[in-house]
């Protein structure tokens, strides 16, 4: 029983590091992107910058601005199928809205 509980424990640790992380998750994880320049340097409004790191629905220009900034600003490499959570709409769509 206690090889089960075992075996149980180490899938679920191994689960939650294949867990791709939320550009939220990326922003607590790399606090030299915690200040305004990781705001600034997307050069797009500020909400969306805001909206895309709390996964909110951004357009795919917008999503890459931000990603883009985080990665020279972490010296980081991470790509779009990196990140989980993220909900990128057309322009046309989010005008609609």
């Amino acid at each position: 029983m206690d090889d089960g509980k075992q075996a149980t424990r180490q899938h679920e640790a191994r689960t939650s590091m294949e867990q791709r992380p939320t550009l939220l998750d990326l922003w607590r994880r790399h606090p030299e992107i915690q200040n305004s320049r990781m705001i600034e340097a997307p050069g797009i409004p500020y909400i969306k910058v805001v909206y895309a790191f709390c996964g909110f629905a951004v357009t795919q220009g917008e999503f890459e601005a931000v990603l883009t900034a985080l990665n020279r600003l972490a010296g980081t490499t991470y790509r779009q199928d990196d990140i989980a959570g993220m909900r990128i709409v057309s322009r046309e769509r989010e005008r609609a809205q």
